[in-house]
């Protein structure tokens, strides 16, 4: 990868577990408490008349005993618009687990789109954590979803160190962090403000494992006392606001804004650096306009301009891209690369066009095409594409056993196959292996082109996979169409790559754009989707012709 790709996906990254650990910058000013228009806050709270500056007294974080248990759902809100939600839970235990004393399990589900001009990505994060009474960590388990890049993360608290594993995709790694006894867990704000209410001048500091970043943290809670602050009712409340602020390690201090009520229970939180507001809400108000989870993959995609009629019966589909209004510098405008089937004009005002064909083409007037050339690995099994699993033989043998026919018919029944029996399920948790797939009998698009690549080596054929965005139609008169993230198979045939799609069984039509391809040997198949990230937001897209 890159240097300027990794430096993308990296600040894409940090964005992302800032979310999910809502966490901000620049803490709005504190007017006084009448509510005139101009006495408002950035988020439109009325903070109280009374100084800013840190209090000098500072106090524990007061984690040592629970309360009872309790949930809570919050709804998340960006310029006004409802872009996520939020569910914890924390449950005591009877008892009579392996640690054989009482312990609470924390959950946590997170659900956010992050948009970047026209483009959309969706992060979701689940969690689980095991804590002593006391509020001491022992073990916590994640995953963190964005876009159809999966992360998992598993943690183990020794006598003195933290292990956590990270697993992407089929490589594991494992680092090791040093633990101390009074170092909190991933809910130590929450625990810290149910478990003893702040007062008016107080300051807490303590230190606890961060969500999605799972690195330890320092965070300091200073009480400025009560405030009106509106609600989603359109309601004031007397609340009392609380300034977070976090350090990670040697990073620039980040700060956001949290309401409680006189329980300590949060009510409100402003984030600034992303303007976003989550406010303490119910079940149904959360989830009024959340992303279904079989639709985290495809909800990861870009509004484009143009309509594209009938795209399955298209021969030839011609598109163009531009940079984002939000590629402020030329030098870091993504480029897109020929691909099999795909030819690129690039065009002096620094966009492209590109060119989606399903027959062979004279290539002219400017277009470069991919020159994708074949390498042992398109051929060998790996850890996804794990062709001699007994099943993945079977599978492909039973698909064009005793018949004599040409490789492209032979890609294409497989294509079919992989159709028939592979059920779709879009409840996406990152590429699984191919037998893997095959056993369960169900998968989502990643599934599906892993599983269609296999069974292409298991009959001598080499295959990759491809990704990029595919074009989806409007679903209602107020929709508008979207080019949306998709994964399809590759297979060598005749001297040439054919493009194939089992989600449909057939040959791949021209409604879609390859940003990656890849044969995931040598476990890169996290480096293979993680450019995919980098793409969204900086590129515009306009269908302008097709063929049939």
């Amino acid at each position: 990868m890159k240097s300027h790709q990794r430096f993308r996906l990296i600040r894409f990254w940090s964005l992302a577990v800032l979310v999910a650990s809502v966490i901000g910058c620049d803490i709005p000013p504190r007017p006084p408490l009448s509510p005139t228009n101009k006495d408002r806050t950035k988020d439109g709270s009325l903070a109280a008349n009374q100084s800013s500056s840190a209090p000098k007294n500072f106090s524990d974080p007061g984690i040592g005993e629970y309360n009872g248990d309790w949930e809570t759902w919050d709804a998340y809100f960006i310029r006004g618009n409802q872009v996520g939600y939020s569910h914890v839970t924390a449950t005591l235990s009877d008892g009579s687990t392996e640690f054989d004393e009482e312990s609470i399990q924390y959950t946590v589900e997170d659900q956010l789109q992050v948009r970047r001009g026209k483009s959309v990505v969706v992060q979701h994060l689940t969690q689980s954590s095991t804590e002593k009474v006391d509020g001491r960590l022992i073990d916590f388990e994640a995953e963190l979803r964005v876009g159809p890049v999966n992360n998992q993360f598993f943690g183990q608290v020794g006598e003195s160190e933290l292990t956590i594993d990270t697993i992407r995709g089929s490589s594991t790694s494992s680092q090791k962090i040093e633990w101390q006894p009074t170092t909190h867990g991933l809910v130590a704000v929450q625990q810290s403000l149910r478990r003893r209410p702040m007062q008016r001048g107080e300051v807490r500091k303590f230190k606890m494992l961060m969500p999605g970043r799972y690195q330890i943290a320092e965070v300091t809670l200073s009480c400025s006392g009560s405030a009106a602050v509106p609600m989603l009712d359109g309601e004031h409340r007397k609340l009392t606001e609380i300034n977070q602020r976090l350090k990670i390690g040697e990073e620039t201090t980040a700060e956001t804004v949290i309401w409680t009520d006189e329980e300590g229970n949060t009510q409100k939180s402003y984030t600034p650096a992303l303007q976003l507001i989550a406010y303490r809400t119910d079940k149904s108000s959360a989830l009024e306009n959340a992303i279904k989870p079989e639709q985290l993959i495809t909800a990861t995609g870009i509004d484009v301009k143009g309509k594209l009629n009938r795209p399955q019966e298209a021969k030839r589909v011609a598109f163009q891209v531009t940079p984002s209004s939000l590629v402020r510098n030329p030098d870091d405008a993504v480029a897109i690369s020929p691909a099999p089937d795909q030819y690129i004009r690039a065009r002096p005002d620094g966009s492209y066009q590109i060119l989606i064909s399903r027959v062979v083409e004279n290539v002219q007037q400017g277009f470069v095409s991919a020159n994708l050339e074949l390498v042992d690995d398109d051929l060998k099994p790996n850890a996804l594409v794990d062709f001699r699993d007994p099943l993945i033989k079977r599978m492909a043998n039973a698909a064009v056993s005793g018949i004599d026919l040409i490789d492209q018919d032979v890609a294409l029944d497989l294509a079919r196959t992989v159709k028939q029996l592979i059920s779709v399920n879009n409840l996406s948790h990152g590429l699984k292996k191919a037998s893997a797939v095959a056993q369960d009998g169900e998968g989502d698009c990643n599934g599906q082109a892993v599983l269609l690549a296999a069974l292409l080596r298991a009959k001598d054929i080499p295959s990759r996979v491809a990704a990029g965005l595919v074009y989806q139609p409007a679903k209602t008169r107020d929709d508008k169409p979207r080019m949306v993230y998709h994964m399809w198979t590759l297979a060598y045939v005749d001297g040439r790559w054919l493009s194939l799609d089992a989600t449909l069984g057939s040959a791949a039509p021209p409604d879609r754009i390859t940003l990656v391809t890849s044969n995931l040997s040598g476990g890169d198949e996290y480096n293979a989707l993680s450019p995919m990230l980098n793409v969204l937001g900086q590129i515009e897209i306009q269908v302008l012709k097709a063929q049939y």
